[in-house]
């Protein structure tokens, strides 16, 4: 896209630029509008055929013999399948048009704000204070290091945000007072806690003041009917801005999703090209899709139940294609051996927990579709996982020739016992080297300078082996065995973890939620030195 030159060479003014970014989007729209008329022309004569061979059979079955009343009855069993059959069209048409919309809306937010953003072409000039919350980006990086940080969320300017909304019918009914809007761009908490100082810029783009409006009542939450049958539920609508068009479900499998302290039911669906992870969705009886709004938990587990998030999630899906997808290992949870996780190339993962054991099953699938995957034999993969001294040969070979540093065998060895920085209880861990934290400098030939590695971390010193002897010992004999121990907790756990990450968000988040808040300070984590004593 070029603009108007000028004599002087100066900045590009907006003046310049709108009147062609108009005419290009005028012809976008007219060759979209061109193409859905063909569309639109083409179903209907489909239909038209399908009416006339109908009626067809209807009248030539015996027309001489026929009676008035069996007539009647074939045209009205007909006429009651056609208007099934129409509602169904209708209703998956509506579901798509408002799908396509909502999702041109997204998509329209996104852009505005890669545009706005930090170092961005239309970004905050010199001198704007930016928020200084800063969090710890999920993608890993080389050898599953976490090492980029971001802020909180990417800005988007203040009048989109107020003018994309969408008016249910009964808003648009009432007078323009009482009008009740909602944002078609869900607003992630990031944004909702932002200060108001900030970036406000306007945008560029033509505001999308014209929105279709929903045609029916909104959905009875005691309803049987599933959400995929009807065209009112929004949460549905988040699948469908997701699917590829034309690209159909071969199969769904409903899982809890892992992240953090965040324990969420949802649905995994496999596309033709695409595996789609849909939160706050369960299947129904019947095999349908519902989101958890509208239909009640599919998890049976008990314990699992509890763990669940009290508060509905909001519906939100994310689709890989099946050649973005680089590994999948078989994980626990809760001690069981029931759930997979799946690494994508761009760094991002997800930890999924499967119900009556369908993870089998679920990488019997993901084997036939991944690139990455394909040839593995789910019996094999299996059998391999507890092999750890075989899988082991290769990497230890290349660590005593110091082909792997440290760091890399040691995450390589976390990797193969199946931790993982979705689940706080079994988050990666690492041994504890040095001994001597309070030298300035080390000395790498005295022995004093590093820990006995022979032994637990509860006999470092003689002190510290005494003081867990006597607390295994304390125990009187008349109690329950089961109660003596040399440690009462375990050295991995999710308050461990947030303890010594607390200074880092989102752990900070976590410590309090686990802890009801910030802990004096004395008893919190602060020296390692402290720690080590």
């Amino acid at each position: 896209m070029s603009v108007s030159r000028t004599a002087d060479v100066k900045p590009v003014s907006m003046a310049d630029v709108s009147p062609l970014w108009e005419e290009m989007a005028h012809k976008t729209w007219a060759l979209y509008t061109e193409s859905e008329m063909k569309k639109v022309a083409s179903r209907s004569q489909i239909m038209l055929d399908v009416i006339t061979s109908a009626l067809c059979s209807a009248l030539g079955r015996g027309q001489e013999s026929m009676k008035a009343e069996e007539f009647l009855s074939h045209m009205e069993s007909h006429r009651q399948r056609g208007r099934s059959v129409f509602e169904n069209m209708r209703t998956n048409h509506l579901q798509l048009q408002a799908a396509e919309w909502e999702g041109a809306n997204a998509q329209w937010l996104r852009v505005e704000a890669e545009l706005l953003r930090e170092r961005a072409v239309f970004g905050p000039g010199p001198g704007v204070l930016l928020s200084q919350d800063w969090v710890q980006d999920a993608a890993e990086g080389p050898n599953r290091t976490k090492s980029r940080i971001r802020r909180k969320a990417l800005r988007h300017s203040k009048s989109m945000l107020g003018m994309l909304c969408l008016r249910s019918e009964e808003s648009i009914n009432k007078a323009e007072d009482d009008a009740e809007l909602k944002v078609l761009c869900e607003v992630s908490g990031e944004v909702k806690a932002d200060e108001e100082g900030g970036p406000s810029s306007l945008t560029f783009f033509p505001v999308l003041n014209e929105t279709p409006s929903t045609t029916e009542d909104q959905p009875n939450p005691f309803s049987p009917e599933s959400c995929s049958h009807t065209q009112d539920c929004p949460d549905i609508r988040v699948i469908l801005q997701e699917l590829h068009p034309g690209e159909k479900v071969k199969a769904k499998m409903c899982v809890v999703m892992v992240s953090s302290l965040r324990v969420a039911e949802g649905v995994l669906l496999f596309g033709d090209k695409s595996l789609l992870l849909c939160e706050g969705f369960t299947l129904s009886p019947t095999g349908d899709v519902c989101c958890r709004r509208h239909h009640p938990s599919s998890v049976r587990d008990s314990f699992i139940s509890t763990m669940l998030n009290k508060e509905l999630p909001s519906a939100t899906c994310r689709s890989w294609l099946y050649e973005d997808i680089k590994e999948a290992r078989f994980m626990r949870f809760l001690l069981e051996d029931n759930a997979i996780e799946i690494f994508m190339k761009n760094g991002h993962s997800a930890f999924l927990v499967f119900l009556n054991k369908d993870h089998v099953s679920a990488y019997k699938r993901l084997s036939l579709v991944v690139p990455a995957l394909k040839g593995r034999a789910v019996a094999e993969v299996m059998a391999n996982a507890k092999k750890t001294a075989v899988l082991e040969k290769t990497a230890l070979v290349k660590w005593q020739k110091g082909e792997m540093s440290n760091f890399e065998y040691l995450m390589h060895l976390n990797t193969i016992a199946g931790r993982t920085y979705n689940d706080l209880m079994q988050y990666p861990v690492f041994p504890w080297v040095l001994a001597d934290y309070q030298s300035e400098m080390l000395d790498l030939s005295n022995p004093a300078t590093f820990r006995d590695l022979s032994k637990p971390m509860g006999a470092q010193t003689e002190k510290r082996k005494q003081m867990f002897i006597q607390r295994y010992e304390d125990v009187e004999d008349n109690e329950d065995l089961s109660a003596r121990c040399h440690y009462c907790t375990h050295y991995s756990s999710a308050i461990i973890v947030a303890s010594f990450l607390v200074r880092m968000e989102p752990f900070s988040q976590t410590f309090q939620m686990l802890q009801g808040g910030f802990d004096i300070a004395e008893r919190m984590f602060y020296s390692i030195k402290k720690e080590w004593e």
